[in-house]
């Protein structure tokens, strides 16, 4: 006899063996002992959590000889066929090879005949977001009234997809991802069942690589028992899955939090050169520093049961001088260099560049220590603005974010006074999501007509804020009556500059007596003041 993979030889037959799908099992148990059955269902989620199988257990439990039952037999005539897929009266038909009009008109037909051998004819479709619009179209009428021994099971994992004429006529259930300990429970029993021996720690790694899917999780088991014989390894189930070594990763972080760049790029280069995807192993840094943020944040309960006492104690040694928002920064630099590395056909390059941001990264300044007078560079922030320019700028094109040295921003006080503020403030209300990336801003002001914006270095919403702030621009020229320049920077350790800050819009030039007079006088304009004339 050929060999059977696991995850066909072991797939659920019944629906208390189905895990972790509990509100669907329980409510078609009830349905089908108090007569309640609904002629129309739709499962939607991910790949391999049970939507197929789950169908075929419903069909049994219809169509078993002692039935309908909530618990079909498995032994009878019907329950056998069924699970070899030879019943006449359950159909599994697939929606990816049968998306014409065509297919659904010969459905239709069908479904008038009497069931050939059970007591209800089943159609399972899966992948049915595949059908075409007129084949949905096609099957409204009979989805709307199907006879009564003809119960529909449709199957998807984009739901978004199906026209909501179909919806409104099915009851639908929402299949959830599985949890890793749930998985990693499951694959202990297997491993006992098939005589391998296996640890946590082995189980863990398939079970966190499945992503939620159980029979991603049984391939996986059938791969590493192929590799590791009857005793599962940990170290070769990290080679199978492109991992690196748990120390690794947790050496490679330490090195980068504790600002030792040559250590960290050292380890980077050994990686490289011992073979590793740069791609999975950027992945595999974003999960770490994803736990030590959790982790920081509110404890090892945050982080489930798949974490040791021994990786535990590492950890907490690992965040024990570094503040949470540094983590975060950290983890946001981490999080979009990957998506670079990935699109990337150079990812050393890119991998290299993104240990030496992550080191060299600006530490998070928090708001009340920017009140109270320090920037990021140390240097006290200026008491008051400085003198009134004059140049007024025209609005500028989107363009890369600059990279100041540092800056002093005004005080909190000349800020809020500035004319154009009330402008802004009106703007922006009507504009949310231009708000929302203003808000982890280290600083704004005016200058003249230019409105300038600081983020810390790194922030992912100065990149964005500086392709949209066209948009903040014109609606600023609009409101103020004048071209108005938006100016997005990011502040970085250096020098100190202090940025003129202007008070108000630029002054209307002088008459030509007055310009003279200023000239004679060597004087220069202060206000300007319009009497109105009877």
């Amino acid at each position: 006899m050929s060999y059977q993979v696991l995850a066909r030889k072991y797939r659920p037959q019944g629906f208390d063996e189905v895990v972790g799908q509990e509100h669907v099992t329980e409510t078609w148990k009830n349905a089908i002992l108090k007569n309640r059955l609904h002629h129309a269902y739709l499962l939607t989620g991910a790949r391999g959590i049970g939507k197929t199988s789950l169908a075929r257990i419903f069909a049994k439990a219809l169509n078993c000889e002692q039935g309908p039952t909530a618990q079909p037999c498995n032994q009878c005539s019907n329950c056998r066929a069924i699970t070899k897929g030879s019943f006449l009266d359950v159909q599994e038909i697939d929606g990816a090879s049968n998306t014409s009009v065509e297919s659904v008109r010969e459905l239709r037909e069908q479904v008038k005949y009497m069931p050939a051998a059970g007591k209800y004819k089943i159609y399972i479709i899966d992948e049915v977001h595949m059908l075409s619009n007129a084949a949905f179209n096609a099957l409204l009428k009979t989805l709307e009234e199907p006879p009564p021994h003809v119960v529909f099971v449709f199957a998807t994992t984009e739901v978004h997809k199906i026209p909501v004429t179909i919806l409104s006529r099915c009851q639908r259930f929402d299949l959830r991802r599985l949890s890793q300990a749930q998985i990693r429970e499951h694959l202990e029993k297997i491993c006992r069942e098939e005589k391998v021996g296996s640890d946590p720690a082995s189980l863990d790694l398939l079970a966190r690589a499945a992503e939620g899917s159980m029979r991603d999780s049984q391939s996986l088991l059938d791969m590493a028992i192929g590799l590791c014989g009857d005793k599962l390894q940990v170290e070769k189930i990290r080679e199978m899955l492109g991992l690196a070594a748990a120390t690794l990763i947790e050496d490679l972080t330490a090195d980068c939090l504790q600002g030792k760049l040559p250590e960290a790029l050292a380890k980077a280069e050994d990686l490289y050169h011992r073979g590793f995807d740069l791609r999975q192993i950027a992945v595999q840094w974003v999960e770490y520093l994803h736990d030590l943020t959790l982790l920081k944040a509110a404890g090892p309960a945050a982080l489930g049961e798949g974490v040791t006492a021994d990786q535990l104690a590492v950890m907490e040694k690992a965040i024990a001088s570094v503040a949470l928002p540094d983590l975060q920064i950290a983890f946001q630099t981490l999080y979009r260099g990957t998506e670079e590395i990935a699109r990337s056909e150079s990812p050393k390059i890119l991998f290299d560049l993104m240990i030496v941001k992550l080191v060299h990264g600006t530490p998070y300044q928090s708001l009340p220590q920017l009140l109270a007078g320090k920037g990021l560079a140390g240097a006290s922030l200026p008491a008051s603005p400085g003198p009134r320019g004059t140049q007024a700028p025209s609005p500028a094109p989107a363009a890369p974010v600059s990279q100041a040295d540092s800056f002093e921003a005004p005080a909190p006080a000349a800020l809020h006074a500035h004319p154009n503020s009330d402008v802004l403030d009106r703007v922006l209300k009507k504009r949310p999501q231009l708000q929302a990336l203003l808000a982890p801003a280290l600083a704004r002001y005016w200058e003249g007509e230019r409105f300038t914006v600081v983020f810390a270095p790194g922030a992912f919403e100065a990149e964005i804020f500086s392709e949209k702030r066209g948009v903040l621009a014109e609606a600023l020229s609009q409101e103020l009556g004048t071209p108005v320049q938006v100016e997005v920077r990011q502040e970085a350790k250096g020098r100190s500059a202090a940025p003129v800050v202007d008070q108000g819009p630029p002054l209307p030039p002088p008459d030509p007596v007055v310009a003279q007079a200023m000239e004679i006088l060597n004087a220069t304009l202060q206000e300007v003041k319009t009497h109105g004339h009877e």
